[in-house]
């Protein structure tokens, strides 16, 4: 499975240890998560991305000779452990880790479709059941609220996590992303800041998504809200009905004229308490 064409790089034993290390722990993850041990299999699946880091760091590469049928099956590779760190915070319900995890396999799977003329049959079949697992299931709560409120705040929840283990998969992950001769030149695959978040009532409200107290509200989420579980709570339940207000304000002058009104002295209120933008 984890065989490079020759002639793709330069190579010692010592590289291909780091890539057979990488392999044996992710079988490894599998079978701990079959078992239901999933705190166990994120610490193989952490450490199976930290050997294909290593791998990736001590190979030499000609870019140019680098074939694109190798990048994409590299990429499949490291879609085949995000998609199982995904099951496993899915299993263990914690829709936060998940959505990064999710929107991680969502950016990878769309590599992978902008490159579909380099896979082979099987891989094609891989490809397209990949796809499938990027479909949500409207009455599964965990994914739903995780797809929801946190697609736009990873960076918040991430850097406000107090589990190392989430930490390290993470940081893993975007240091295997980091050499992009083994992705795809053109693009890397990105978690998506939290600066750029809608606050829906408050754009609506201001017309426009870039007024300096839309920055505090957005600080104030990120620093006060998504750092504890009510303000999670809070944020879930906001993502869910904003929308649907936010249209109404948009419609109504005299509500909207007064919703930014309070909007400010909130925002005021909230910079004078030192949550700045």
């Amino acid at each position: 499975m984890f065989n490079l064409n020759e002639g793709d790089c330069i190579y010692n034993d010592t590289t291909f240890k780091r890539l057979e290390d990488a392999k044996a722990s992710c079988v490894e993850g599998k079978k701990y998560q079959k078992a239901g041990y999933y705190k166990k299999a994120l610490e193989k699946y952490d450490y199976s991305l930290y050997s294909l880091e290593s791998f990736f760091c001590s190979c030499t590469l000609d870019h140019a000779a680098l074939s694109p049928k190798t990048r994409v099956f590299l990429l499949l590779v490291v879609v085949d452990i995000v998609g199982q760190i995904k099951k496993c915070y899915m299993e263990l319900k914690e829709p936060y880790k998940l959505s990064v995890f999710l929107k991680i396999f969502e950016e990878i799977v769309e590599t992978i479709g902008e490159n579909e003329k380099n896979l082979s049959a099987e891989q094609f079949i891989v490809y397209q059941k990949l796809k499938q697992e990027i479909e949500l299931d409207p009455d599964d709560i965990e994914f739903a609220e995780a797809k929801a409120i946190l697609e736009k705040s990873h960076r918040a929840i991430i850097d406000n996590s107090d589990d190392p283990t989430f930490k390290e998969l993470v940081s893993n992950y975007e240091k295997c992303c980091s050499y992009e001769k083994f992705l795809v030149p053109s693009k890397g695959v990105t978690i998506s800041s939290s600066s750029s978040s809608s606050c829906f009532i408050a754009t609506a409200a201001y017309s426009t998504s870039a007024h300096p107290d839309i920055d505090t509200f957005r600080n104030f989420r990120d620093k006060k809200l998504l750092t504890n579980p009510v303000g999670q709570a809070l944020v879930s339940l906001y993502y869910k009905i904003s929308p649907s207000i936010a249209n109404y304000v948009k419609r109504q002058p005299v509500i909207k004229s007064f919703l930014r009104q309070q909007l400010e002295r909130l925002a005021e209120w909230m910079r004078s308490r030192q949550v700045k933008s």
